[in-house]
């Protein structure tokens, strides 16, 4: 009588069947699924199909798995085509844009972004030559009314949009001999009528709107240059103090009785620093405050009575730990990133706007149980993890010990068939196989 063999070996991996020449014969299962998208492997239980994490803990990359090829990672392109953007990708949180910042501070351009920062200076012609047109740096655009009053009673003064100022001389002619006619820089024009007086003891007097008077003079000459000599017709000679006033408020008027009027040049003087001293001969001294624009973004310009110009330094604090900061003497202040160095290989820095610079630790987790990670303090700073393969060996001979990226440590038991078909066989954990 023959018993069967029974060749089931319990082993879901393996196509049992018993062949009349050689036996029990165990066929490897094919878990092979044709998806690089998942990792195939057989247990007690049988095959098994885990998905592939494709992640490379990039946020500048697009990840995906294709089942013909595996994982792959394509970077995105983060440039919006905008001259008037800066556009870059951050590692941790993805694409940023940020607007490009064209102010230049200065009230006399028109600042806009087409392709490019532009400054384009403005126009503050109004075309009238009756304003003076000029730009302020801070204000903009000024316009204010030209001055074409000259003080002077003797002309009319007016103002023409195309030329300018006009300064037009009043005739004060009346076309009679027997009037004087002047005109008085203040009051304006002065007719005095001529007195021809016949009852004169000192002249012969009469006078013709065509010619004037006819008078013969008496000389009365004191020899004093300080008087006007003159003939009183009641009394005769008299000597009249002349009028040194050459109406011209920069000097000081006096007469010599040698030599006449003399005029000396007014000293305008204010003690004031921040102003200088001007005359004119209309109205007199003048004060005209200095400029005491250095011409430095980082000052603030100002001015002492006592010693003249000051210049203060901005202050530029703005109080952020994050950023370095400083002056330009051209466009003001300005401030840059600061950088936080880490002091090892094993951690991150970045600055916080409240805290200053914030240090954590490196991640090393590559996720797959096979590897034991850990983080050199004092490796490369690009790649400071250690990835250690996890030691699977159980100490029996009887098992084939792997390692599986998903669940770790595996022990599959080995087949001891000697193939003769005639025999049982088993395996010992410590000598292997046995009959």
């Amino acid at each position: 009588m023959n018993d069967d063999i029974t060749c089931d070996d319990h082993n879901e991996c393996t196509t049992d069947i018993c062949d009349s020449d050689k036996g029990c014969v165990y066929t490897s299962v094919n878990c092979d699924d044709n998806n690089a998208c998942t990792d195939d492997y057989c247990d007690s239980y049988g095959c098994y199909h885990s998905d592939v994490t494709c992640c490379d803990g990039d946020a500048c990359t697009q990840d995906s798995c294709d089942p013909q090829t595996g994982c792959s990672y394509v970077y995105i392109w983060c440039d919006d085509e905008d001259e008037c953007t800066h556009d870059w990708c951050d590692p941790q949180y993805g694409c940023f844009t940020t607007n490009v910042f064209c102010e230049d501070w200065n009230a006399c351009t028109e600042d806009s972004c087409d392709e490019g920062c532009h400054f384009e200076t403005i126009d503050c012609n109004d075309n009238d030559e009756c304003t003076d047109d000029w730009c302020d740096y801070f204000l903009g655009c000024q316009n204010t009314p030209t001055g074409c009053d000259d003080l002077d009673a003797c002309t009319e003064d007016s103002c023409d949009c195309e030329t300018g100022c006009v300064h037009k001389t009043v005739d004060c002619d009346d076309e009679d001999e027997c009037t004087d006619e002047i005109c008085d820089a203040q009051s304006g024009c002065v007719y005095t009528t001529v007195v021809c007086d016949d009852y004169d003891e000192c002249t012969l007097d009469h006078c013709d709107v065509e010619e004037g008077c006819k008078t013969i003079d008496v000389v009365c000459d004191d020899y004093n240059e300080c008087t006007e000599n003159s003939c009183d017709p009641d009394e005769g000679c008299i000597y009249k103090s002349i009028d040194c006033n050459d109406h011209n408020a920069c000097t000081s008027d006096n007469c010599d009785s040698t030599f006449g009027c003399t005029h000396k040049d007014v000293i305008c003087i204010d003690d004031d620093a921040c102003s200088t001293e001007s005359c004119d001969p209309e109205t007199g001294c003048a004060s005209h405050t200095i400029s005491c624009d250095d011409g430095d973004a980082c000052t603030v310009d100002g001015c002492c009575a006592e010693t003249g110009c000051t210049h203060y330094d901005i202050d530029c604090n703005d109080s952020n730990p994050c950023t370095v900061d400083s002056c330009d003497p051209e466009t003001g202040c300005y401030y840059e990133q600061y950088e936080c160095v880490p002091e090892n290989s094993c951690e991150t820095t970045y600055c916080c706007q409240y805290q200053g610079c914030v240090s954590e630790e490196f991640d090393c987790d590559d996720y797959d149980v096979c590897t034991i990670d850990s983080c050199n303090p004092n490796g490369p700073t690009d790649e400071p993890c250690v990835h250690e393969l996890v030691d699977c060996d159980d100490d029996n001979v009887c098992t084939d010990d792997y390692c599986s990226p998903s669940v770790g440590c595996m022990h599959n038991e080995l087949t001891c068939d000697d193939y003769t078909g005639c025999s049982y066989t088993y395996c010992d954990p410590k000598e292997g196989l046995s009959l």
